[in-house]
């Protein structure tokens, strides 16, 4: 930890921690209720506020863990919890303070880390077979980070649905995707299993490992008490792959083996230049990671996809989409406060600083974004063509719109957990309810 400031606000929310989670038990032990009683069915205001602390500040800690030891590691609710109770061991004003908790975060982090090794060797050898297709591909890859996070019961419920679409897809692929929305009324009944079985003569074997994986990611959803283990998750991934292998190879057959070939030298050839390019990416994105809440507009997604494309070494791409964004931003907020726009972005973003709608200095970001335009949205012969010349320049308009956005969307969450909104009339609110755009890997 490099901050003293951070290390005492991490205390405080340690020890802030621990105490909510005493009173919240305190409540179930003193009641006899169950959390989902407590929660819903007699809708208790005390237990529905504590538990909602709680999650916030297990949120905050993580956020404090991540900006003090910069690392992508996180600690699971059960480390966190020891921590917490740790902190409260320690004496407020104890001079060592800082170095306790840093050395006590540093044993946990170093643990997980050790442990998180150890499970990605179990799990290595786990791998898939027959050829799938990418979405499919990239969820089991998320069962295996799952897995090695240590996140148990997600490796379990996300091999649960995984398995559940590859059966469906199966069954579509044949032919009975019918069966499955019981158009037919004898027929309403029969569950995908009962497809698998009854119409696709798929080995009882496959059938018994599908209904296993369903069973126990139903447990872990639907029953408090219901937990998974290191041996469940391996379990699931090492199953769930198995199936998933018998279920695409019978898919394949048909395929022809030269499309079959070359789709997999594109796949090895992709996965090579991300493997080689991810520190560079990574160190990209973290420079011009987009605001984390925007309203829902047709402009959003386009938005957001600035970053992903500077962090992907797309910058001809990068520079037109966030110069598109900016003026797209810019006829949004003439339409929102004076119902029309001009023809002239210039003159636009003139009148929204004349009026008071915008600062100065957001008047000079959008202009800065848009010196250029047409060069970029034509590719004039000026354009620059030095690679390194491009970055910087992608770099700085990029940089530019996350900060305009989170002036005039500006958002910060209320104690109750509701959203405050800076500047509602760009929000559409309905009441209490907006529709909003988040960035969540922000």
């Amino acid at each position: 930890m490099y901050e003293d400031k951070i290390k005492k606000e991490l205390f405080e929310k340690l020890r802030e921690l621990n105490e909510v989670v005493e009173e919240r038990d305190a409540i179930e032990e003193n009641t006899g209720l169950s959390y989902m009683e407590l929660r819903y069915k007699c809708k208790d205001a005390d237990y529905g506020g504590l538990c909602h602390r709680e999650m916030q500040l297990e949120d905050d800690i993580r956020v404090l863990l991540s900006d003090s030891k910069r690392t992508p590691l996180t600690l699971t609710d059960n480390q966190l919890k020891k921590l917490s109770f740790y902190a409260k061991t320690i004496d407020p004003e104890d001079p060592l303070l800082g170095e306790k908790i840093e050395k006590s975060v540093d044993c946990e982090l170093l643990n997980f880390a050790d442990n998180m090794k150890e499970r990605l060797k179990r799990v290595k050898p786990l791998l898939l077979t027959a050829s799938i297709d990418p979405r499919t591909n990239g969820l089991y890859k998320q069962v295996i980070d799952c897995y090695g996070n240590g996140a148990f019961e997600a490796s379990c419920v996300l091999c649960r649905a995984i398995v559940e679409a590859i059966a469906k897809r199966y069954i579509e692929y044949k032919g009975y995707g019918d069966l499955l929305v019981g158009e037919e009324k004898q027929l309403k009944k029969l569950t995908v299993p009962g497809v698998l079985r009854e119409k696709l003569s798929i080995p009882i074997e496959i059938i018994k490992i599908y209904s296993r994986i369903a069973r126990k990611a139903d447990r872990i959803l639907h029953e408090r008490d219901e937990k998974a283990e290191e041996n469940d998750a391996l379990e699931a991934i090492f199953y769930g792959g198995v199936s998933k292998d018998v279920i695409n190879q019978q898919m394949i057959e048909k395929e022809k083996p030269a499309e079959f070939i070359q789709q997999k030298q594109v796949e090895d050839s992709i996965k090579q230049e991300v493997e080689q390019t991810l520190s560079d990416r990574a160190i990209r994105y973290l420079q011009v990671k987009p605001h984390w809440i925007v309203p829902y507009t047709h402009f959003s997604a386009a938005s957001a996809e600035c970053s992903l494309l500077f962090r992907d070494g797309h910058f001809y791409g990068c520079i037109a989409i966030t110069q598109a964004v900016a003026e797209a931003l810019v006829r949004f907020l003439c339409k929102t406060n004076f119902k029309k726009h001009d023809k002239v972005f210039e003159k636009n973003v003139e009148r929204l600083s004349r009026r008071g709608f915008i600062s100065n200095k957001l008047k000079e970001s959008f202009l800065e974004i848009w010196e250029m335009r047409n060069d970029y949205h034509h590719l004039n012969p000026n354009v620059a063509t030095d690679r390194q010349t491009l970055e910087e320049l992608a770099r700085k308009k990029t940089c530019l719109l996350p900060k305009i956005e989170s002036e005039i969307f500006h958002a910060a969450a209320g104690v109750d957990g509701k959203i405050i909104l800076g500047q509602p009339k760009y929000w559409k609110a309905n009441g209490n309810q907006a529709k909003v755009f988040l960035r969540l890997n922000t």
